[in-house]
């Protein structure tokens, strides 16, 4: 996997992050190693997904720091503003509904930060 990239203004480095939403495990790894200051919430739709994701945090230590959910893209199970920073890697592709996703995304994101 390619290493996360910086974008601007995603990950200033002084700001710090507590929360972090994205779908895909390998991002939210990928955030976590990098970031160590953040808390990552990852969900997925598919339980095998899930599981698959657990098995890869907890080989790395890192089941204090990133929570695996089950849930809908399309319908987030989260506030509004409940997170400072969400993301989607390959995912997107698989998501009937890519704009409704995106809207969902930028929802849960803290106002100030969009």
């Amino acid at each position: 996997m390619a290493p996360l990239r910086r974008q601007e203004n995603a990950f200033p480095p002084d700001r710090p992050f507590s929360r972090c939403c994205c779908r895909n495990r390998d991002l939210a790894i990928d955030a976590a190693c990098r970031y160590p200051h953040i808390r990552v919430t990852a969900l997925d739709f598919v339980q095998e997904m899930i599981d698959l994701g657990r098995l890869k945090i907890e080989k790395r230590h890192l089941t204090d720091r990133i929570q695996f959910l089950r849930g809908d893209a399309l319908d987030l199970p989260f506030r509004d503003g409940s997170f400072d920073v969400a993301g989607i890697a390959f995912g997107i592709r698989n998501i009937p509904g890519k704009m409704q996703a995106l809207k969902e995304m930028n929802r849960v994101v803290v106002p100030a930060v969009r």
